[in-house]
């Protein structure tokens, strides 16, 4: 494989699981920034009271460009991660990255059905979603649209999205 492959997903749960199986068959690292930053950071809120906003920022700052460094991985991004901050600037030479999201089918049905959050919520939410996906976009070697979350379907996507790249 050689560099990086950098997937960013706006809806984690359904890719994270299929992205680490391919990762796994691949042999090759697979690095999960949210997980690496939770781990490295622990409890965000202690250091941002204890420490300010500064420091935190360079927590993660440091924090990416360390992954950033890693070689020959598969590296998963949450998309509201990829866009924060301009971290499609730190990862833009480390590899090949593929932004991957549901249709727009899909992704209203996803909010529709969603019965946490108030109406108002939603919208705010998908606003703030597209806008973040048309950066990722811009920003991506790759784009894959998944019409339906399905464990083999997603896999087989990715796999091909992957093998293309």
């Amino acid at each position: 494989m050689g560099k990086n492959i950098i997937l960013v997903s706006g809806y984690d749960k359904f890719v994270r699981e299929q992205a680490k199986k391919i990762a796994d068959e691949k042999n090759i690292l697979f690095a999960d920034v949210d997980a690496i930053l939770e781990y490295n950071i622990q409890d965000e809120y202690e250091v941002l009271n204890k420490c300010g906003l500064t420091y935190l920022n360079k927590l993660k700052d440091k924090t990416m460009k360390d992954i950033a460094g890693y070689e020959n991985t598969f590296i998963y991004f949450p998309l509201n991660l990829y866009i924060n901050n301009n971290n499609f600037e730190i990862f833009k030479d480390c590899g090949k990255i593929l932004f991957v999201e549901p249709n727009n089918e899909l992704l209203y049905s996803l909010y529709k059905n969603d019965n946490s959050i108030s109406e108002d919520e939603k919208k705010v939410q998908l606003s703030a979603y597209n806008i973040r996906s048309k950066l990722a976009k811009l920003n991506s070697n790759s784009y894959l649209c998944l019409d339906y979350f399905e464990s083999d379907y997603i896999y087989n996507q990715l796999k091909r999205a992957i093998d293309n790249i």
